[in-house]
């Protein structure tokens, strides 16, 4: 995973605030993709394998994935008013 994937919310927001928000909603959506193909992977050593670490691993990067999500919400709405 790339720096700033496990980012909290309110410092994602603050990164906004710093960048033009419609350069901001395509790099949250290429770290949702990095998010989901690593998740992608461990979920196969979880369901092949069993491996219980890789299955905590996944339920990690889906609360990852929901802050990203959360950002390009409000990311969004910020494009559009401005």
């Amino acid at each position: 995973m790339s720096d700033g994937m496990n980012q909290p919310l309110a410092a994602i927001i603050k990164q906004l605030n710093k960048e033009e928000p419609k350069k901001m909603i395509k790099k949250l959506l290429n770290d949702m993709g990095e998010i989901l193909q690593t998740a992608s992977a461990d979920a196969e050593k979880f369901d092949e394998k069993g491996n219980a670490s890789a299955g905590r691993r996944i339920r990690m990067a889906m609360q990852n994935l929901k802050k990203k999500a959360q950002a390009v919400r409000i990311a969004v709405t910020e494009a559009k008013k401005g």
